[in-house]
């Protein structure tokens, strides 16, 4: 006879009935896989202290958050600033899909008395830089005013001696006013910050290579039978334009201009300050950014930059370790 195998009806409905708790289960895996793929602020946010910060507001903190630490997604973020003391809670946002739980960050606020009143303006800080740059230029064309071209670029040295003390002084005093400018940067938001320093990279660059010119002619007016003039390095003014000359010009370039940044700049800023250096101007199409370092990343004292010297035939890294940056 043949036999007939019966499925217990009470198991049946059981595995039924259990289906739903399996899929459910599943689906409390999967939320709980994910969240575990998520970072802990505690151990992303290596620098807790943020330092002296311009004023107490949300665009200060984010700022100096990024600074000290440059890798942290700021808009996976949310932020609750405490009232009655200089301290802030960072935590994750809703939507984050990268971080888990909060961290208190300390800072303290920068004295105003610190910062030279009226700098907290845009148009006043781009009025002083149009003033500096002018106040520095006539010093420079008073200086000049001593020199004879038509005898050989001789110095008259009486009238040098009426105009430089008093042209020296100026200058120490333009320095003091630079510096003010330099400090005042921190109190804009990033957008302006980096504008403004371009502006104040320019004027820097232009103090120093003015304040350069009047030590050599100083010197000259010394010792008339010896030049202290900076000798240009011949490698400008090459006419082979190939990769490889492109990295010695840049080489060279380095060199003079490695301390000449400012924190609020970036490498993208960089970049095209190279590129509309008038040494340089003739290899700027040879010049891009490494995919190694990012545009939007800020320069520091002693960090290394990536920029890539192509042509046709060749791509050749050059390393930009930066000097003393402001």
């Amino acid at each position: 006879m043949k036999k007939i195998s019966l499925i217990p009806i009470g198991s049946g409905l059981a595995s039924i009935a259990f289906l739903p708790l399996l899929a459910a289960k599943c689906i409390d895996t999967n939320s709980q896989n994910k969240e575990n793929t998520k970072q802990s602020l505690h151990f992303v946010i290596k620098t807790t202290e943020l330092g002296e910060l311009p004023r107490k507001d949300l665009d200060s903190i984010k700022s100096a958050l990024s600074v000290k630490n440059p890798n942290l997604k700021i808009d996976e973020l949310a932020f609750k600033i405490d009232d009655n003391e200089n301290k802030v809670i960072v935590k994750a946002n809703e939507n984050s899909t990268l971080y888990t739980g909060e961290i208190v960050i300390n800072y303290s606020i920068k004295s105003q008395n610190e910062i030279a009143p009226g700098l907290d303006n845009k148009t006043y800080f781009e009025s002083k830089l149009k003033e500096l740059t002018e106040k520095i230029s006539n010093a420079k064309k008073a200086v000049l005013s001593t020199v004879d071209i038509n005898s050989g670029a001789k110095i008259n040295k009486e009238q040098f001696n009426k105009v430089y003390q008093d042209v020296i002084m100026k200058m120490e005093e333009y320095s003091k006013e630079i510096s003010n400018l330099e400090k005042s940067l921190e109190i804009f938001d990033e957008k302006v910050r980096r504008d403004l320093s371009n502006l104040l990279l320019k004027l820097s660059n232009m103090y120093r290579d003015t304040k350069l010119e009047i030590e050599n002619i100083a010197e000259k007016s010394e010792n008339p039978n010896h030049s202290n003039a900076p000798v240009r390095p011949p490698v400008f003014d090459s006419d082979t334009l190939d990769a490889q000359t492109a990295w010695n010009a840049l080489q060279a370039l380095w060199d003079i201009i490695k301390n000449y940044f400012y924190k609020g700049q970036t490498y993208e800023d960089v970049i095209e300050f190279i590129k509309n250096h008038d040494y340089y101007k003739k290899f700027a199409p040879f010049i891009s950014l490494s995919p190694q370092s990012h545009k939007n990343e800020h320069p520091e004292s002693g960090k290394r930059m990536t920029i890539i010297v192509k042509d046709s035939n060749n791509s050749i890294p050059f390393n930009a370790n930066f000097g003393t940056v402001k």
